[in-house]
């Protein structure tokens, strides 16, 4: 089975988890903090992921983060089961998922958009409002990238659906349709 596939199975279970008990949103946020330890932190990483290193010990280093970041025990029960089926290396794919299941349950869409320039609080408004309308989604999250190298426009990447229309990508069409009717 595949790594996407078995952070799938994961990712369900502590959403059901989190549904059933009415927790989702904590589950979410402590999930992201292991996630950022996980991603930021090379000595985590080495010291979980690390077979030489007793179980004890690597369950020991999970319990004083889990305390110092007040987890909920659904969360701390979780972590440790992924340490105890060496699954730990697929948090980057389980929080994605687990973050898409929760958007789709909670009608709320997540957009990543890149221009040219730094997009002022209205652009950003009319943005919102255009998916609103595409998606029928009341709950649209921006995450604003800038890139300087686009002539204009903007770059819209929601899930796995890419809209461009930077201004680059507009003259590159018509330079094709051009060099098409010669």
């Amino acid at each position: 089975m595949s790594q996407v596939a078995i952070a799938k199975r994961y990712a369900k279970a502590l959403l059901d988890i989190g549904k059933e008990k009415g927790i989702i949103a904590e589950l979410a946020q402590q999930l992201q903090s292991l996630h950022d330890i996980y991603a930021n932190s090379r000595d985590f990483r080495n010291t979980v992921l690390n077979p030489s290193i007793e179980v004890e010990e690597r369950k020991a280093l999970i319990k004083a983060i889990a305390k110092k970041y007040g987890w909920h025990q659904i969360m701390l029960n979780f972590t440790l089961l992924l340490l105890d089926r060496h699954r730990l290396q697929i948090l980057p794919e389980l929080m994605a998922d687990f973050q898409q299941q929760v958007d789709v349950l909670q009608s709320r869409l997540r957009a990543e958009i890149t221009s040219a320039t730094a997009l002022t609080l209205p652009q950003q408004e009319q943005l919102r409002q255009s998916l609103r309308k595409v998606t029928g989604l009341k709950q649209i999250e921006l995450e604003l990238k800038v890139d300087p190298t686009l002539l204009g426009g903007v770059v819209t990447r929601m899930g796995g659906v890419v809209v461009d229309g930077s201004i680059r990508t507009q003259l590159e069409k018509i330079r094709s349709s051009i060099l098409q009717e010669i």
